[in-house]
């Protein structure tokens, strides 16, 4: 049966994505629940694995560049906290994302680095790990996020809002509590 409605998953999938293929994806990861959702609340509290496999998604989903740029961040002890989707049939990180106190006050929030491997989009990943981000923040008591990105409509889905569009085209977004 397995093997039959795989075959068959292939099939449809193989040249075009329609959004009824995407919502079987989307069900497929949610009722197979292997994956796992890690928070770290630094650089240090994280296994050195960990660490190679998410700059090996940055490198995947971005360029090596971006990827060095990240590693450096570690090396910085920049004080974000990390949010790490896991695939735990293959242990490959599938998503990742990084949230840090603006030091503009104690209860603002600043939303950084999101990312979701390319063979998990539209699925769900990156809600979820928005969603975490959000529940990390309300219960740090946090009362504003700021985040500046391009891609508007994945936060917007979470009650974030633009202020302002930068000439490069980046969106400051605002979501208060």
């Amino acid at each position: 049966m397995r093997t039959t409605r795989n075959r068959v998953y292939r099939k449809l999938y193989r040249g075009f994505e329609s959004p009824y293929l995407r919502q079987i994806k989307f069900i497929r990861f949610k009722l197979n629940m292997h994956y796992k959702v890690l928070h770290f609340k630094n650089s240090g509290d994280m296994p050195q694995d960990i660490k190679t496999k998410m700059v090996h998604l940055v490198r995947d989903v971005y360029d090596d560049d971006t990827a060095q740029e990240f590693r450096n961040e570690f090396d910085k002890n920049i004080p974000y906290e990390y949010v790490v989707v896991l695939d735990e049939t293959d242990t490959n990180i599938i998503g990742l994302a990084c949230l840090m106190n603006s030091g503009l006050d104690f209860d603002i929030w600043e939303f950084a680095w999101a990312m979701v491997c390319v063979n998990y989009r539209g699925i769900g990943v990156g809600k979820l790990l928005n969603d975490e981000r959000i529940k990390i923040v309300k219960q740090h008591q946090g009362k504003k996020i700021l985040c500046v990105t391009q891609k508007a409509w994945h936060l917007v889905r979470n009650g974030f809002r633009v202020v302002c569009t930068f000439a490069n085209g980046d969106n400051l977004m605002v979501c208060e509590f």
